[in-house]
């Protein structure tokens, strides 16, 4: 049902900043109270918000709020369907730049909503730089690790990562690395990131270290008991 209060329609227009906001926001805090504050005060216009609440009669916070009911997205794209749908009910047509990475988000949400698949992500390579850095602070701390490991992420991987296992990379990342002992090298840990990307369909490879080589075939040898070079940093 319309209920413009035949105000007519109008057009929001949001920009690569606001869907890139709102994907990212959505990946990692929808259904909290930060979602609510980034859409609030980094997405919706103040004039946006003040037209919304003259057409519907109601405050944009519970507005913005039944806009989502019921919502627990798989993919950030159906938020944006949501918010196609709920807002046009008071005659407000929004329209979103494409996605830098993910491209039109609306089509994205509609293959979704029709069972049609998408483009697998990756493969994904992390180059020397992430390797001898990620290294160096499993080193010091092998149970500690999941914050180097996903602050050192490239975003496209982050955004993958994140979204294949429906979970923020920290923790995804810190619970595999409860399994290690504190005393194992930290090769094992790279090879656990490996094998917890793949189980949620991501294919990760690393740079050989410069000191130790293949970190894959290191971890390998360590689980059979073969002897590898050295232990330490």
């Amino acid at each position: 049902m319309d209920h413009n209060g035949g105000g007519g329609t109008t057009v929001w227009e949001f920009d690569t900043e606001q869907v890139k906001q709102i994907w990212r926001d959505t990946r990692e805090v929808f259904g909290n109270k930060l979602w609510i504050e980034g859409m609030l005060y980094n997405v919706f216009y103040e004039e946006w918000q003040r037209e919304a609440e003259e057409r519907s009669g109601t405050d944009f916070f519970d507005l913005l709020v039944s806009t989502v009911a019921g919502q627990d997205p798989g993919d950030p794209s159906e938020v944006f369907a949501a918010f196609r749908r709920g807002f046009a009910q008071y005659g407000i047509t929004t329209v979103f730049a494409p996605h830098p990475d993910h491209g039109d988000v609306l089509e994205r949400a509609r293959r979704i909503e029709a069972g049609e698949s998408l483009p697998e992500p990756g493969p994904w390579h992390l180059d020397e730089s992430y390797v001898t850095e990620v290294w160096d602070d499993l080193a010091e701390d092998l149970t500690d690790g999941g914050q180097a490991m996903a602050d050192s992420f490239p975003e496209q991987l982050l955004d993958a990562f994140e979204l294949a296992t429906r979970d923020s990379a920290f923790c995804a990342i810190e619970r595999m690395l409860d399994d290690l002992a504190e005393g194992d090298d930290p090769s094992q840990a790279f090879a656990g990131l490996r094998e917890l990307a793949a189980a949620h369909g991501i294919e990760l490879t690393f740079a050989p270290h410069p000191r130790w080589g293949d970190l894959i075939e290191r971890a390998k040898r360590l689980r059979t008991g073969e002897p590898v070079q050295g232990s330490g940093p």
